[in-house]
């Protein structure tokens, strides 16, 4: 059913897509709409039936390609063709100079959670009935591409919004044309409007192709209070006008809005106007105190700025404490950290600790005495307590099915291991001190000169994470080795579209990499068990192939055949280093300190690598496990509604249940909704204390020399208010370019910014704002981006060390690419 725009309503969203039911409200709301007409996601529907669409929604991902080349060949029906040739002759007989445009408005975009913003098609500049149904035949298409199915198969959509209506409209060619924030999304000041203005068509702001001129304004006043960017384009009249327009569709919606226009021939046109995402309030100073520093004597700095769940904060601040306490007994300054939740928000404050030198010290000795002796902290001490309290834990986190009272003990045990796993942290890690520091002493007597390299090639062994790291390395070096595989790979950028064709290859090649997943899947199912820094609780297990698919991609650009070559030249050289070493001892009192040094080292290498592997991978894995079996147990047994519903519990409310079962869905509920309005706050950087920043504190004399550069600043448009730093990548990576990237582009259109979440810290884009799509995806997933810098981002190339700092909209170029990183 295709109806005129000015017909439909909110009421209608779910029928014609948000993004046109907007509009219909607009236009009945006396707003200049561009006259259209929109089609119902019944359309789509029938268009999918009448052509024997034979996927179901648990197929699409494993299908993506077949599904779009089959709605290529699909047909419209003559009644669906009529009514769209009668909807472009009414127009061109109403517009007969104006062109025409179709846009998606799919069921699933413009939401306040997720605008999707940029994943779906437009059409402009139509002319003819067969363009709008091949511009209609796009917007279908758009349903299924693979950025969309991605996310359905993570299931972040569900299979009901997978459904598209179609907007056809006049298309007006505006003189100028921009995008409205009815409230700063920097700031988070809802007083502020800031508007981005481009010469032309809005297509300039959308995808940042275009320099834009931006204005800052006063929401009540209509005042401008500052503009850059550009040349001045509007005039003080046609900026009230879009204020006011602005205003208006705020108070229509009742939400801050993201407002595309354009202004034709002095008329003001209102093309899309949808919820600002990621926008945060600002709440009183007194709703933050922190409940164990009432006085707020002490200074307090925010984590991350995602609200967490009360139990998951409750598990992250008991290990945040625990780590803080193991630092604190050791005189390390520098992370004696105690944590604190408030309102959801993980605080944290460092402890000063009394003659903390002398600690340091003092432990140092010690720990310089166990490998004289040719021990170590980490292989004597630390390994054998965690091993010991992980083995008493293996046969219930294997076991999916433990007895309700078995549940409780695995509870305590779990939480004790992750207690003292985060205790014994820093105790770990002081084996890397030993072998920068005092291993370093007791070679230098058996060379005339040996290098760091040297250092650690003399004592390099296969520690547990090299070996996880290697059966991945075989995984990526069999992807590489079949064209079909590589094929697959490297034209499906998302892991879930990866993995569902994967399964469904009947290739040997395929079938074996897909065992070997598996085995890879179930050996390591634990080890990125997540930070629970996103609130969620990950329960452990096999790695799924959407994951293991993730993994490899991430080592594909490894040579495997490389790599097996550097690691023989290490054994090379570290055969070589003992020749001379032994060759320079005089006596046997010497071998004897040689070959206990010799032994330490090995014990300080291994202990570098395999603390992450048993302490920083698996400190959350069973207590995460334990509650997820929990959940599932609580709702069985109606104490909650879902088994996820146990985050909003606490500690001692769960073991409370195993003692009097007793319903907790009101508290839930009730926790749920606190949670829900806190997460749409902003959270203060700081609480307490000094206002100002601290220095960054390093243990003495563990940091090497760098040398000072120069320190260009460059100036733009924040997108976010969080630092980053990383790698210059000049341009969209096409392939594997590694991690830690700050990508430098022209404007925000040159690629997919979600197939390479996870590698990019940060954007620096020469043209455009944050209202470009890219723009508001980055800002949606709080990737730190600055805007605008304009021509003067030509100073910077691959490979420069750069920090985004998004307080002030600069980055600064910290290290030119052949210089060391500046502390």
């Amino acid at each position: 059913m295709i109806q005129p725009l000015q017909d439909i309503g909110i009421r209608d969203s779910p029928s014609h897509g948000r993004k046109a039911a907007v509009l219909g409200e607009l236009a009945a709301a006396g707003f200049q709409v561009p006259c259209g007409y929109a089609a119902t996601a019944e359309c789509f529907d029938a268009f999918l039936r009448a052509n024997g669409f034979p996927y179901r929604p648990s197929e699409y991902a494993a299908w993506s390609a077949e599904i779009r080349a089959a709605l290529q060949r699909y047909t419209f029906s003559a009644r669906f063709a009529d009514e769209v040739s009668a909807c472009v002759r009414r127009l061109r007989d109403a517009y007969p100079v104006d062109r025409l445009i179709v846009r998606t408005s799919a069921l699933c975009e413009d939401r306040r959670s997720s605008s999707l913003a940029g994943v779906f098609c437009s059409f402009p500049g139509l002319d003819t009935c067969e363009q709008v149904l091949e511009a209609v035949r796009g917007c279908y298409l758009s349903v299924f591409s693979d950025g969309v199915l991605n996310r359905h198969a993570e299931g972040l959509i569900e299979a009901d919004a997978l459904k598209a209506g179609v907007i056809l409209q006049r298309y007006v060619a505006g003189e100028v044309s921009g995008v409205t924030f009815t409230a700063d999304t920097t700031g988070m000041d809802p007083r502020t409007v800031k508007i981005s203005v481009v010469r032309g068509a809005c297509s300039g702001i959308t995808d940042g192709s275009a320099p834009a001129a931006i204005y800052v304004c006063d929401k009540e006043s209509l005042e401008v209070k500052s503009s850059w960017g550009g040349p001045q384009i509007l005039t003080p009249e046609v900026l009230r006008r879009l204020l006011e327009s602005a205003r208006g569709i705020e108070r229509l919606s009742g939400y801050y809005q993201d407002i595309e226009w354009t202004l034709a021939n002095g008329d003001l046109y209102i093309l899309q106007a949808r919820a600002i995402t990621g926008f945060r309030e600002v709440s009183a100073p007194s709703a933050w105190e922190i409940a164990d520093d009432p006085s707020g004597s002490r200074r307090w700095t925010l984590r991350h700025d995602r609200c967490l769940p009360p139990l998951v904060g409750e598990i992250v601040s008991k290990c945040t404490d625990a780590s803080g306490a193991g630092a604190y007994r050791y005189g390390m300054e520098w992370d004696s950290v105690q944590g604190a939740i408030v309102n959801g928000y993980l605080y944290e404050s460092k402890r000063e600790i009394p003659a903390a030198k002398e600690r340091l010290e003092a432990y140092l000795r010690t720990l310089n005495e166990q490998f004289d002796r040719g021990t170590g902290e980490f292989a004597e001490h630390i390994s054998p307590e965690l091993s010991a309290l992980v083995e008493g834990m293996e046969r219930q986190y294997l076991d999916p099915r433990l007895p309700f009272p078995a549940l409780r003990s695995y509870l305590d045990d779990a939480e004790s291991f992750m207690v003292r796993s985060a205790e014994l942290h820093w105790r770990a890690t002081t084996s890397e001190w030993y072998l920068g520091h005092f291993f370093r002493r007791r070679l230098e007597r058996f060379y005339d000169a040996i290098s760091a390299q040297d250092l650690v090639d003399t004592v390099y062994g296969k520690s547990m994470m090299i070996a996880e790291r290697e059966q991945l390395y075989e995984l990526a070096a069999e992807v590489r080795a079949s064209p079909a595989l590589t094929e697959l790979f490297s034209r499906y950028q998302f892991d879930s579209i990866v993995a569902a064709r994967l399964e469904r290859m009947d290739d040997p090649v395929a079938l074996h990499l897909l065992d070997r997943m598996r085995g890879y899947g179930r050996r390591y199912g634990w080890l990125y068990g997540g930070s629970l820094e996103d609130g969620a609780l990950y329960r452990g297990g096999e790695v799924s192939l959407r994951e293991c698919a993730g993994r490899i991609r991430c080592y594909l650009h490894v040579d495997l055949d490389e790599y097996r070559r550097n690691v023989v030249a290490i054994q090379a050289n570290a055969a070589r280093l003992r020749r001379l070493g032994y060759g320079r001892c005089c006596s046997s009192a010497d071998t004897e300190l040689f070959e206990t040094a010799l032994k330490a080292g090995e014990k300080a290498f291994l202990a570098g690598d395999d603390h992450a592997y048993l302490i920083c991978s698996k400190k959350y894995v069973y207590l995460c496990d334990a509650l997820s079996k929990i959940g599932e147990a609580f709702a069985a047994r109606g104490i909650i509604d879902a088994p996820d519903d146990v985050r909003f519990l606490t500690l001692a409310e769960i073991r409370g249940c195993f003692v009097g079962e007793r319903g907790m869905r009101d508290a839930v509920r009730v926790r749920q909704e606190s949670h829900a309005t806190w997460s749409s706050m902003l959270p203060p950087k700081v609480l307490g204390g000094a206002t100002g920043t601290p220095p960054d504190a390093s243990p003495a004399g563990l940091e090497g020399t760098t040398r000072a550069i120069a320190v260009p600043v460059l100036r733009g448009e924040s997108g976010t208010r969080k630092n980053a730093r990383g790698r210059i990548h000049v341009g969209f990576p096409a392939g594997s370019a590694g991690d830690g990237l700050i990508l430098l582009l022209d404007h925000g259109h040159e690629g997919d910014l979600t197939t390479v979440l996870g590698r990019v810290q940060g954007l620096i884009l020469k043209m455009g704002t944050p209202a470009c799509h890219m723009g508001i995806i980055a800002r949606e997933l709080g990737i730190p981006a600055v805007y605008g810098v304009g021509g003067e981002a030509a100073v910077l190339v691959d490979g420069d060390e750069v920090e985004i700092r998004g307080e002030t909209g600069e980055v600064v170029l910290l290290a030119a690419a052949s210089a060391p990183l500046r502390r």
